[in-house]
């Protein structure tokens, strides 16, 4: 059944077709790409409180660290962004009715008790649990992670659209913890909690989470696998099915149930070496014209930074200005009410340099830099993109068009991929037109 949406994407005229990292972007609707929007009023930059008492006791080299929030507050300070933002470090705790807006009790209950265990009794629940650490401090700091996420969302919908967007700098990260059980770092689910208290105190109808962690975000997605008014989109790393969460519904075949079909979209990459070419490709070709199409009223950005060039988890080559652009990208919905949340991310410096991209682009409400320093080596950049990136784009575009109007004969449309490409496919379709 095709979703209903009160915005449908029309593609813009051959004349008005603007180029990015010289990806042509057919698919994509009409708008000024030196600044998606005004310049905001104010980008909210909030911290929970405390992080640094929530760490490894077994594992001093541990990735999730508390040395992670520290790393990029710095780095926004350094380069100023800081003094920009509107600062601040929450205290608020997330209470126990809100954390059930998503996750069972018994769950919050069992998470409840490890403030009075021992440190063996830690380290045996520990191990009852999938990458899970934890401390005495754990449960408050990650009601404190979720409290920071659920002040976004006051903050910015209690004004105007366009006046204020916001980036929670928080750990632990959430999008792997599903209704019932925490797993990959994760304890309670930060912008699921965050989204249904959204939908509930504001009656927010439609909702768009963007993942681009590395990783996929399987809580997240089971939390609202059979629900319309959350549109969950990934793009992460697959390995048909071999990496981090495996045995998980995360292919492009899954999309949801009931009246949530549709509404999980699943990008998957199966190919290793996995770069800015690939993510642009796949905005370009579905993730925008799909999230015009669904035109959400707010924004999640699950932002994970470890399919960043050296990260050592997800060993992808994504850069700091592909962050940037898929931000300036994702800007232009909403009216710009828009709330990153940090997820993964390992390679501390990288890691920092991508968050401090991605808040620029938050503060300037535009990437001018980037945007103007691309159309140098447009048939270089097509010609690195791997088969297996179209072969996922294609997959994701053959099993969603019968959800998005914009995806309809999308086979039948020409992929540009460089002109060395072209002329291959056509010596190649002569030669099995004469064997034929």
């Amino acid at each position: 059944m095709m979703h209903d949406s009160k915005s449908i994407f029309v593609p813009p005229r051959r004349e008005d077709i603007r180029k990015t990292g010289a990806i042509y972007q057919e698919n994509l609707p009409r708008f000024d790409w030196k600044c998606a929007l005004p310049v905001l009023t104010k980008t909210l930059l909030i911290h929970n409180c405390g992080t640094e008492q929530h760490f490894s006791i077994s594992d001093a080299h541990h990735p999730e660290k508390p040395e992670r929030v520290a790393k990029i507050l710095r780095e926004l300070k350094k380069s100023g962004l800081r003094s920009r933002c509107k600062v601040v470090g929450s205290r608020r705790l997330a209470t126990e009715a809100e954390l059930e807006l998503v996750h069972e009790r018994p769950y919050i209950q069992k998470m409840k008790r490890t403030v009075e265990m021992s440190d063996n009794q830690l380290r045996t629940t520990e191990d009852g649990l999938d990458s899970i650490f934890l401390t005495r401090d754990t449960f408050a700091i990650a009601r404190r992670a979720v409290g920071s996420v659920l002040e976004c969302v006051d903050r910015v919908l209690s004004v105007a659209v366009g006046e204020l967007n916001a980036f929670a700098v928080i750990r632990p990260p959430g999008h792997h913890a599903g209704i019932s059980a925490p797993s990959g770092f994760c304890i309670f689910n930060n912008v699921a909690i965050a989204t249904k208290y959204a939908i509930d105190k504001y009656n927010v109808r439609r909702i768009l989470i963007f993942d681009w962690d590395v990783h996929h975000g399987n809580g997240t997605q089971q939390i609202f696998y059979e629900d319309d008014r959350v549109l969950y989109m990934s793009v992460h790393r697959h390995d048909n099915g071999d990496f981090y969460p495996v045995d998980q519904p995360k292919d492009y075949i899954d999309v949801g149930k009931g009246t949530g079909k549709g509404y999980s979209l699943n990008l998957p990459w199966n190919h290793s070496r996995i770069g800015d070419e690939a993510y642009r490709a796949a905005f370009a070709k579905v993730i925008m014209p799909i999230a015009y199409e669904f035109n959400p009223e707010l924004v999640f950005i699950s932002a994970g930074f470890d399919a960043a060039a050296g990260d050592p988890l997800g060993q992808y080559m994504v850069s700091p200005d592909t962050f940037a652009l898929m931000t300036y990208q994702l800007t232009a919905l909403s009216g710009g009410r828009i709330i990153a949340v940090l997820e993964g991310g390992y390679n501390l410096d990288m890691m920092a340099k991508c968050a401090a991209a991605v808040c620029r682009v938050m503060v300037d409400g535009g990437t001018r830099r980037v945007m103007e320093s691309e159309g140098s080596g447009d048939l270089k950049f097509q010609s690195r993109l791997h088969r297996g990136v179209w072969d996922s784009i294609r997959g994701v575009a053959t099993v969603h068009e019968q959800y998005w109007k914009c995806l309809r004969g999308f086979q039948k449309k020409r992929l540009y991929v460089g002109k060395w490409r072209v002329k291959r496919l056509k010596l190649r379709n002569a030669l099995r037109r004469r064997c034929r």
